[in-house]
């Protein structure tokens, strides 16, 4: 991935970005935008906004200016011709904002990729400066945190177990069968039954 050849020092500044969002705050607010719930918007959503459908509308209007006397007399044509034109100026302005949107995108991709690859040639020679010891690693910590990548605890090793933890043999009976008894060899459990 060659950056160079995408970004070359000519991205807006930091200042003139805090004061381009500024001004796109103000214009929010001058324009007095709808916000809506989220069941609002699915309800809305369902009525999609493109160019077809611009152009229906469009066509609807043409339909109605020439057969106004069709109308019913409460058809408001004044506020139909205003939002219909209304809703092609808010079209054409959220086009605009999604290429704005997109091209900012896009320079914060490319922006973020040199400074993470500065970022890695910055720590790759702060590790070669401290050398071994303390100094490193606090300097990686710090490095580690700033990044969001703060380094886990190895967690300890588990101790090796001692001879009184470890569990003791159980015998398992056998499937031998007894032998039976010689006639010589008494048997109390057969006396007690006499």
């Amino acid at each position: 991935m060659n950056t160079s050849t995408k970004y070359n020092n000519t991205a807006p500044s930091a200042e003139e970005i805090r004061a381009a969002t500024a001004a796109l705050k103000d214009i929010r607010t001058t324009m007095n935008l709808t916000s809506l719930t989220t069941e609002e918007r699915v309800e809305y959503q369902q009525d999609r906004v493109n160019r077809i459908a611009l152009r229906l509308l469009e066509d609807r209007l043409l339909a109605a200016r020439e057969s106004r006397d069709l109308l019913p007399v409460s058809f408001d044509l004044r506020r139909f011709e205003r939002d219909t034109q209304l809703t092609r100026t808010l079209h054409d302005c959220l086009c605009f904002i999604e290429e704005i949107r997109t091209a900012l995108k896009d320079t914060l991709l490319v922006v973020k990729s040199c400074a993470a690859q500065a970022a890695l040639v910055a720590d790759g020679h702060l590790k070669v400066a401290f050398g071994p010891g303390q100094n490193l690693k606090r300097a990686v910590n710090k490095l580690s945190h700033r990044n969001g990548r703060a380094r886990q605890a190895a967690p300890a090793a588990p101790a090796p177990p001692t001879l009184a933890l470890l569990p003791t043999p159980v015998p398992v009976a056998s499937k031998r069968t007894v032998p039976a008894p010689t006639p010589g060899d008494e048997q109390p459990a057969a006396k007690a039954g006499n």
